[in-house]
């Protein structure tokens, strides 16, 4: 589901008898292999057919439909050590957590505990979204249509 407010998101997670993943949850499932983490799901090498994104054009890639979502699945190659597909590209993923800067940040702007959090990139941006260690922050009222969420137990 693309297109939802953080609070649409967390509300189909509630009734659903789940919840949005935790930074700290997104991010272990994203890239960690259990003794080291990467920089995509995939590995630390970049490749522009693991992950639905702006620079992807080969239709043979994985089912990839310029300037749109692509199903699920569609990156078998870009899928995370846990085996969960779509962690980078495709649709940015809400977080539970308030934004917080890290200490010493060059963010001119601090958003700490103004919004929320969104991680993996989306098929409109470029590698360097896709990264498992980007974190951007949101408004919890805004709907692009390029996020989406990620259901937790």
């Amino acid at each position: 589901m693309v297109g939802v407010t953080y609070y649409e998101a967390e509300a189909y997670c509630n009734w659903a008898g789940g919840h949005l993943p935790t930074e700290a949850q997104w991010e272990k499932a994203a890239r960690w292999t259990g003794s080291h983490s990467s920089r995509w799901p995939w590995g630390d090498a970049w490749d522009v057919e693991n992950c639905n994104n702006w620079n992807d054009t080969n239709p043979a890639g994985g089912g990839y439909q310029q300037f749109q979502t692509s199903p699920v699945g569609s990156y078998p190659a870009g899928a995370s050590p846990y085996g969960l597909h779509d962690m980078a590209g495709n649709v940015y993923e809400w977080c539970q957590n308030w934004y917080v800067s890290y200490p010493g940040s060059s963010d001119p702007f601090d958003h700490t505990g103004i919004y929320r959090v969104l991680r993996g990139g989306s098929w409109n941006y470029h590698e360097s979204e896709a990264r498992c260690a980007r974190r951007y922050p949101q408004s919890q009222n805004y709907d692009w249509l390029y996020n989406g969420f990620r259901f937790a137990r």
